[in-house]
């Protein structure tokens, strides 16, 4: 039995999904704090990484080795939850077009 650690995001801004398709990879970015800390989850298909700043807050989740991307599954295979109105207001870009 896998015991679950979900972590809840509490934001009023809507989440960005910068989409990287060829390397099968997605970053929801909640926040632009600088990282503190990074926590790695892997399992049979996909690796997560979450970024928190220095409180402990998610600034964002990416997911590697992923086929479809929609926010509400890639949060899923993190174990992470938000408000369903939040994510519904979320925006994907292209990965590159984030970097500046």
């Amino acid at each position: 039995m896998r015991i679950r650690n979900v972590i809840h995001i509490e934001t009023a801004k809507p989440p960005v999904v910068e989409l990287d398709s060829s390397a099968l990879a997605a970053y929801v970015r909640f926040s632009r704090n600088p990282v503190a800390s990074t926590k790695v989850i892997a399992n049979d298909k996909s690796v997560v990484t979450i970024d928190l700043d220095k409180k402990g807050k998610v600034i964002g989740v990416e997911v590697v080795g992923v086929k479809e991307f929609n926010i509400a599954g890639l949060l899923k295979i993190a174990d992470i939850t938000a408000p369903e109105a939040l994510l519904k207001r979320a925006r994907y870009v292209p990965a590159q077009l984030q970097a500046a």
